[in-house]
């Protein structure tokens, strides 16, 4: 039931988490690209005048099928924060945020993990890595990883906006963090998570001060929309970061810290089903966008 008294233009924009809330990890289904019933909604909401702003840890080449398929020709939160782009656009990049190259080289020196870096158009791993993770990596991402001799390399020569490292699983993930604190507030990060990778367990590493939440904020400055008219949709409690800000919250699945945080809005929450049953349309459905 569409919630009592809330028309389309009460909502002005939306900003949705990717993995877990319109991808899943059934090929061909909703896995490498959302289910074609997900894109057709999405792309009915931006026809409305609504931007859909897709919010991810990802390289942002692995949501441009999305972008394209929906035609959602708005800037895009990617790389955890570090990225801003909307490929539909004339001005492509609209904000990106570098590393310091001391701090990269200084994590480098004590890295002991499966370890990727990220400039605004590559992905870079060294030769001899995992190939069957590698290759999952390319599947998920929809791009290969240019291979290289080192990563400091990479750094002295390219600009880069993201880390990733990976816990071999759950058990793996204090030993990474470990490595990741020496850094202390050089850098912000996040534990990301991926169904297709596990147990594997992403470490995303971005600038200070960069995140989610940030760029949700400059997106909404650069869209002129108020948080108030903006509806937040996640599926893990990391998303709470950008969620918390607007003034309509939707749940993609059964995450309990998610759910009780978001609770806290009241009527102006709805809790949908999981990304395998399309709980994204549920979603849209109660707040009168489809």
């Amino acid at each position: 039931m569409i919630l009592e008294g809330l028309a389309n233009n009460v909502i002005k924009a939306i900003i949705a988490d990717v993995d877990g809330v319109m991808v899943g990890k059934r090929e061909g289904v909703n896995f490498p690209l959302p289910h074609m019933n997900v894109v057709g909604a999405l792309r009915a909401v931006a026809a409305d005048g609504i931007p859909v702003v897709l919010c991810s840890a990802k390289f942002h080449r692995a949501l441009d099928g999305i972008i394209h398929q929906a035609r959602l020709n708005n800037p895009h939160i990617t790389d955890g924060g570090a990225l801003i782009i909307n490929p539909l656009g004339d001005k492509k990049i609209i904000e990106q945020i570098a590393i310091d190259k001391a701090v990269i080289s200084q994590y480098l020196a004590a890295n002991a993990a499966y370890t990727e870096l990220y400039s605004a158009d590559a992905y870079f791993v060294p030769k001899g890595e995992d190939p069957e993770f590698m290759a999952k990596r390319a599947r998920l991402l929809q791009m290969e990883p240019t291979l290289v001799d080192s990563l400091n390399e990479v750094n002295a020569a390219e600009t880069i906006i993201k880390i990733i490292s990976y816990a071999d699983d759950e058990f793996d993930i204090p030993r990474v963090e470990a490595q990741v604190k020496r850094l202390g507030k050089e850098v912000n990060y996040i534990w990301s998570h991926h169904p297709f990778i596990m147990p594997r367990q992403p470490c995303v590493m971005t600038a200070p001060g960069v995140s989610k939440e940030h760029a949700a904020r400059d997106v909404a400055r650069y869209l002129g929309v108020s948080f108030n008219q903006i509806l937040g949709i996640g599926d893990s409690s990391a998303d709470w970061s950008f969620v918390r800000l607007c003034g309509y919250a939707g749940v993609v699945g059964s995450n309990g810290e998610l759910i009780k945080l978001a609770l806290t809005k009241g009527h102006k929450t709805y809790l949908g089903k999981s990304v395998d049953d399309h709980g994204l349309l549920d979603i849209l459905g109660h707040f009168g966008l489809l």
